[in-house]
């Protein structure tokens, strides 16, 4: 038992990713506010709402930051595809590594090892994600840069 508190916890949000990534493609509103985004908006990805809590909050960014980012957000359909794509990328790879480790620690019999396992490996898996995740994202912006003032360009002209 002692060896699961991480694996739910990556059932957990990455279930709660993949809900709200869903309610978001269906363009369902919420019935409650949800960080900066009133009651009756249309969903967010769930990855959106937590980039932006993060880093306006814990990092200290503030409101101007939240505005600043749904702004983007709505701006610009790329950025759009990238939440959605790094919303399913984190919501379905927690929940289905979630699953996997919860199956393996059941069948294992020596305690510590399922111990080390429960505690380390979503660790490691959380790391790995946050490494492809920034090459991911630092891929996508150039791509959206570029692609942005190019359009801009034709819109000029």
């Amino acid at each position: 038992m002692a060896a699961l508190p991480p694996c739910v916890l990556l059932v957990q949000v990455g279930f709660t990713l993949v809900i709200v990534g869903i309610l978001a493609k269906l363009g369902v509103r919420q019935p409650f506010p949800v960080s900066s985004m009133p009651a009756g908006s249309v969903f967010r990805p769930g990855i959106l709402t937590i980039i932006e809590d993060v880093v306006a909050v814990d990092g200290g960014r503030g409101r101007l930051y939240r505005s600043a980012l749904m702004e983007r957000y709505r701006a610009s359909l790329r950025f759009q595809r990238l939440m959605e794509s790094l919303n399913w990328f984190w919501g379905f790879g927690g929940l289905i590594m979630g699953i996997l480790l919860i199956s393996i620690i059941s069948k294992v019999h020596t305690n510590t090892f399922a111990f080390g396992l429960g505690w380390t490996i979503p660790w490691i898996w959380a790391g790995v994600w946050a490494v492809v995740t920034t090459y991911w994202a630092k891929s996508a912006l150039r791509d959206e840069k570029r692609t942005w003032s190019e359009l801009q360009r034709k819109n000029t002209v």
